[in-house]
């Protein structure tokens, strides 16, 4: 997913530097829908999102009839280049991929939990121990899971970062 978006990011990057050779009233004004965009995106957080803002720039390029034609048809052919990544990054947010892992860690937590419960030990101190070190255990494997950093949970908070960064720095840099 971050790489996904990490490649639209790159892609907005290189359409607003070619805008830098337009003149001003037309530069700004593309600008403000690229801001707009990317804020939308890094806002929502759910597939699909900035599609009116993108929508826009669509519409500018498609009735421009001002002097620039060729720099506004190549940003239009940006756009619809973006629109695979934009498509792609839509579909990974609607599988949720990254909100499988904690149901099923939740659920293999629960059943371990449970079986160290109906175990009986009887009055034998060395269950009681084998008890109390597979519950130790499975807490212990539950706190590195969380703090693990490979997890994708973990990735998919970081997804976002490519946009605020483009914003954050007015388009001079992505990471």
């Amino acid at each position: 997913m971050h790489k996904t978006a990490r490649a639209e990011a790159n892609s907005i990057f290189e359409m607003v530097l070619g805008l830098k050779q337009l003149p001003e009233d037309i530069r700004n004004p593309l600008q403000d829908k690229f801001n707009a965009y990317l804020k939308t995106c890094a806002k929502q957080r759910k597939p699909g999102q900035g599609e009116t803002e993108y929508e826009d720039l669509i519409t500018y390029c498609v009735n421009y009839k001002g002097g620039h034609k060729e720099e506004i048809d190549d940003l239009l052919d940006g756009l619809v280049k973006n629109q695979q990544n934009r498509t792609q990054f839509s579909m990974l947010l609607a599988n949720k991929i990254f909100s499988h892992e904690w149901f099923i860690m939740f659920v293999l937590y629960g059943i371990t939990t449970g079986f160290i419960l109906t175990i009986y030990t009887g009055k034998i101190l060395v269950y009681k121990l084998v008890a109390g070190f597979l519950a130790a255990g499975l807490t212990m494997l539950l706190v590195i899971l969380i703090k693990l950093s490979t997890l994708t949970h973990k990735k998919a908070h970081q997804a976002w970062n490519p946009y605020r960064r483009l914003i954050e720095t007015h388009y001079y840099r992505i990471d």
